[in-house]
């Protein structure tokens, strides 16, 4: 399948998951279909990259947020900025008509309007695309065309035409960020929790539109897309539209928040929230530890690097303790919960109180790390009572089959062996039910 015919397949099977009479399974069904499709013409670009245009892989990731950005644009009441279009990519190798001045003049603009921070915070993200498409040989015509705009043109055949539906480009720029590359990555803890977990997670959380979120060691953002989807589905349902209206603005400037100390992870970050719609002010750069927290925060949904102190506890439990009333949704090595977690985790109990414990599988971050995680979920603001009980589930067979298979799609290397599933019920309200269907249960006292 060319790409011209994959584009019109994939708007095909669009508008079939939009269909009326659709149940939700359906639905997401339908979409995963279009997920797929995608996928599998990004992993032709991305062995385009490497091959033809030999586009080292940290650049490939900054080069493809950058290319769907400008192709998106921004629109803000009456301040707007047109999206660029292939027409404007002249391949000139003139010192300043070039292509790659042409993208980042517009994605610079971009930027400066979106809301994204400081003056320095800005410039940090545009400098570290203006390194890709000024100072490499990506401008240069090669047979009449920059490699510039070779690849806009693939990605204006594989996912651009989808960038403005978020139920398309939050899950492929999921995929993107999966490409993501980082020297010693497993010795720096930088590991990307994998779409079924943090779907787990947000469920778990049971998150709606009154919310408000943190990961206090946000990566490039895994739990965003989730949350957002979670609420913005919850804002559906309000019929008063003066309050729907309301929540879409919270949603937009002030439900998701994220901290991430490593400038480069930071950086995807900051143009992932630009892609979902959600105020990328509020993604941080720094310490969590000396990073004020919004006092409006009353969920927190973390994978904290495991090889801190009290194996990422440390990080979370000065943060718990400040929040009244909440969820914390915490992914962490299992070892913690079992006396590696030192005083923390007895901090811990001094304010939260542990609701259960989720098992995870052995394999869940195959390929990238070999550690044994366990989902922990506390009630902040609530001190532990030693008399109640905590669930214990394991869920380490998920129903998944995992691969590590270096060029193979999601699909091949995730894979539904007939018993999937995703949901963990609710967890709201004093300890209520929080099934999973086929999952182990054992209710034991703390």
């Amino acid at each position: 399948m060319n790409m011209d015919e994959r584009i019109t397949r994939i708007n095909e099977l669009y508008h079939k998951s939009q269909a009326e009479g659709l149940t939700e399974e359906e639905k997401t069904e339908e979409l995963n279909k279009v997920t797929n499709l995608i996928e599998n013409g990004l992993c032709e670009v991305n062995q385009i990259m490497h091959d033809t245009l030999q586009i080292s892989v940290t650049d490939r990731i900054r080069l493809i947020c950058a290319l769907i950005i400008v192709a998106k644009g921004y629109h803000e009441e009456n301040d707007v900025i047109y999206p660029l279009c292939v027409q404007e990519l002249k391949s000139e190798n003139s010192e300043d008509g070039h292509d790659g001045k042409i993208v980042l003049s517009k994605f610079s603009s971009i930027i400066k309007k979106s809301c994204c921070g400081s003056y320095v915070e800005n410039q940090k993200v545009i400098s570290s695309i203006e390194q890709v498409l000024l100072h490499s040989n990506l401008h240069f015509t090669v047979n009449g065309e920059s490699k510039i705009k070779t690849l806009f043109i693939k990605l204006y055949k594989t996912i651009i035409p989808f960038i403005n539906n978020i139920d398309v480009i939050s899950p492929i720029f999921n995929i993107i960020l999966s490409y993501v590359d980082v020297p010693d990555g497993e010795k720096n803890d930088v590991v990307i929790t994998p779409k079924t977990t943090t779907n787990l997670m947000v469920k778990l959380a049971n998150i709606d539109h009154n919310n408000t979120i943190l990961d206090p060691t946000c990566g490039t953002g895994a739990f965003f897309t989730p949350t957002y989807h979670a609420m913005k589905k919850s804002i559906d349902l309000i019929k008063d539209e003066s309050k729907r209206q309301e929540a879409l603005q919270h949603l937009k400037y002030s439900a998701i928040h994220g901290i991430e100390l490593r400038s480069d992870i930071w950086q995807l970050c900051i143009m992932a929230s630009m892609l979902l719609g959600i105020n990328s002010a509020n993604i941080r750069e720094g310490n969590c530890l000396n990073t004020d927290i919004p006092e409006q925060v009353d969920t927190i949904l973390s994978n904290p690097p495991y090889s801190v102190p009290g194996k990422g506890f440390s990080l979370l439990e000065p943060i718990m303790s400040k929040i009244k009333s909440g969820k914390a949704i915490i992914l962490i090595q299992e070892s913690a919960g079992s006396g590696q977690g030192g005083d923390y985790t007895k901090n811990i109990l001094k304010h939260s109180s542990l609701i259960a414990s989720v098992k995870m599988p052995s394999d869940l971050f195959i390929g990238k790390a070999g550690v044994q995680t366990s989902i922990f979920i506390f009630q902040m603001g609530v001190p532990h009572n030693p008399e109640s009980l905590v669930k214990f589930i394991d869920f380490s067979n998920d129903g998944y089959i995992r691969g590590n298979r270096k060029k193979a799609s999601r699909e091949i290397n995730l894979r539904d062996d007939g018993t999937a599933t995703e949901g963990a019920g609710d967890t709201s309200g004093d300890n209520e039910d929080i099934g999973t269907p086929d999952a182990t249960e054992d209710n034991t006292e703390e």
